[in-house]
């Protein structure tokens, strides 16, 4: 057995449901504390440690659940270097997408690309989100387009999982229409690979927003996918709002990410089908958008989670960040925040029972942090807060053993 010692502060959420309305702002703190871990998992949580326990020093330090990304584009080859500087000129994202470039480069980046090109120009970005504190990350196809190359995004994906720390949960994003496409028939192709590969992937998405699917035929890929047992999340009123959300009344979807532009009627929606949102802040910063109150979601008990969505157009892993971001922009309280980042996340991707909190039971996936309390996390997001990460138990960034006790 292994014990987490010298901890000033165990911050964490409880339990194994999404936290929403009140909720989610109620967090368990433990003061000078340890963490007891056996095979991997949280033993008990205790200010006695037993003798023979092989001790690991956190250097005064606090933990906190490993983070969970639950919507990220990190799988993918090249860079869109010259775009940042496009929108840095005043291009916007949808003139540069018309243009043939966006998602398009790197759809065409990507599919020239063998899966083992593709994986090791991703690896280092997933091991920057682990030295950030992030142990679970969802990651999306949809830089393919066609059968063969979204199964290459998920050959690659699956060769990731064998290298990397990271517990990664693939999800196949059904993107953009290729120009010249029908965009119905298109999206009967895109089920066909779906269904052929429904053991490889954990979920599904879809791009619904001015540029990519319709309303309508988003809703018809979704139905269609839920239809078959594949658990689906969508991408909505991210540009604009096309009415994505209203056309999905009754559906099942987990999460709704983006929800830029949402209205009172879109909420209603998503709390009756009882989704979820997950808030991108790191995206509006690049896009330099405005940034969606979150204060309305969570009054209206909606659960809410926080991710990176790193991508090209958006090259940021950390979900320090997007804690910062949501306190200061979103107006979520810091207890709020931590949750979004950890618990919410973990049941938006069906692993509520096994991570996104420090409980006896559960998975040791744990971020030290170098901090005096849980509240300075997004106060001091600049620095190089991660002292080290737990994933499973074992030590993946940051500290060593130190002693037996």
């Amino acid at each position: 057995m292994r014990a987490l010692t010298n901890l000033s502060q165990i911050a964490t959420g409880e339990g194994t449901t999404f936290l929403s309305g009140e909720e989610q702002g109620r967090i368990r703190i433990y003061e000078d504390h340890s963490i007891l871990i056996r095979n991997g998992r949280i033993e008990a949580i205790t200010k006695n440690v037993p003798p023979g326990m092989e001790i690991i020093d956190c250097g005064g330090g606090i933990a906190v659940p490993g983070f969970v990304d639950p919507h990220t584009h990190i799988v993918f080859a090249g860079n869109r270097t010259d775009e940042f500087y496009m929108r840095i000129g005043g291009r916007s994202y949808l003139d540069i997408l018309r243009s043939g470039n966006g998602i398009y480069r790197t759809i065409r980046d990507t599919s020239s690309a063998n899966a083992e090109r593709i994986a090791t120009e991703t690896i280092a970005r997933i091991r920057s989100a682990l030295r950030r504190g992030t142990t679970t990350m969802e990651v999306k196809t949809g830089y393919g387009l066609d059968p063969k190359n979204e199964e290459k995004m998920i050959s690659s994906i699956e060769l990731l999982q064998k290298r990397v720390k990271v517990n990664l949960i693939p999800t196949y994003l059904a993107h953009v229409i290729p120009e010249g496409k029908d965009e119905m028939r298109y999206v009967d192709q895109i089920l066909d690979t779906v269904k052929k590969n429904r053991n490889r992937i954990s979920f599904v998405d879809v791009f619904c927003d001015a540029g990519a699917f319709s309303a309508r035929s988003s809703r018809y890929f979704l139905e269609s996918c839920i239809h078959e047992g594949i658990p689906a999340r969508m991408h909505a009123n991210e540009i604009e709002n096309i009415g994505c959300v209203k056309n999905t009344e009754g559906l099942n979807i987990v999460s709704y990410d983006h929800m830029i532009h949402y209205d009172d009627e879109d909420l209603d929606i998503v709390r009756r089908n009882g989704s979820s949102i997950t808030l991108l802040p790191i995206t509006v910063f690049s896009m330099n958008e405005r940034y969606p109150d979150a204060r309305k979601i969570i009054d209206r008990g909606i659960p809410v989670s926080l991710a990176t969505d790193i991508s090209p157009l958006n090259m940021n892993d950390d979900m320090i960040f997007a804690m910062h971001l949501s306190v200061r922009f979103n107006h979520l309280t810091p207890e709020e925040a931590l949750n979004a980042a950890t618990i919410n996340p973990a049941v938006s991707l069906g692993l509520g029972g096994r991570k996104g909190t420090i409980e006896p039971g559960k998975d040791a996936d744990i971020a030290v942090i170098n901090a005096g309390s849980y509240r300075e996390i997004p106060y001091l997001y600049g620095l190089d807060l991660v002292s080290g990460t737990i994933a499973g138990g074992n030590i993946v960034y940051g500290m060593t053993e130190t002693s037996e006790a």
